[in-house]
């Protein structure tokens, strides 16, 4: 997810992530979810008085964060980035105790989250049939358009995310995937979501990742984007 913000809060956050010897995105993840447990009943908009230069910067979220901020902003009418925004903002103003508390409970959330990941998987040892786990990520708004298309097809995300990178495989030879894969980096993205797919197709993936010189995540994403404008939709 991509918000603008002031360069100065971005140092202060990093400050933050440098003191608690954590990367800076779980301090952000830390400060959207200290934010949400303790929303106020009226959500209201309101920049610290900076006079330095606005940047944008990504903010990587998990989906389940992510559903929770577009609900409140939904809620709220507003938008997500604007959540985003204020929770950096206020999180900033909050006692060193309750960013500590706040930041510690991220990190402990996180490290249990790892302890339910399997350990690697050998994929050339699965039968080709086996369902593995495949992480990528992409922008909230590809994310958004992605589920929206899963409703319509009444069909699992895992299942639409396959159906693309399958139809991708077969459509399309290295030297086309090589150029759009160069076109791909606006949707490259904060939203970090997980799927199974049949290890044929992840084993395929791997490959030709390695033939084309790019992350398997870029290569998700171009057959999201492709099977999108497939479907009609303007991506």
């Amino acid at each position: 997810m991509k918000v603008w913000i002031f360069r100065s809060v971005v140092l202060e956050l990093e400050k933050l992530a440098k003191r608690f010897r954590v990367k800076y995105h779980v301090v952000a993840r830390a400060a959207i979810r200290y934010f949400l447990e303790n929303a106020p009943d009226k959500f209201v908009s309101k920049e610290p008085k900076m006079r330095d230069e606005k940047i944008i910067v990504t903010v990587v979220v998990t989906p389940e964060l992510l559903e929770r901020v577009n609900k409140y902003a939904n809620l709220h009418n507003t938008t997500k980035s604007q959540v985003v925004k204020q929770a950096l903002y206020n999180f900033l103003k909050i006692d060193k105790q309750k960013q500590h508390d706040a930041i510690v409970t991220q990190v402990a959330e996180e490290a249990k989250q790892k302890k339910k990941e399997k350990k690697p998987i050998q994929l050339e040892k699965l039968p080709p049939n086996a369902r593995v786990p495949i992480t990528f990520k992409c922008d909230s708004q590809l994310y958004q358009m992605l589920s929206n298309e899963a409703i319509n097809e009444r069909q699992t995300l895992a299942y639409v995310v396959t159906t693309a990178v399958t139809e991708f495989l077969q459509k399309y030879d290295v030297e086309k995937i090589k150029e759009l894969v160069k076109k791909e980096d606006k949707f490259i993205g904060g939203v970090l979501t997980t799927v199974k797919m049949p290890v044929e197709y992840a084993l395929k993936l791997t490959k030709l990742a390695n033939e084309v010189q790019a992350y398997r995540s870029a290569l998700i994403r171009v057959a999201i984007v492709e099977y999108l404008k497939s479907r009609g939709q303007k991506v």
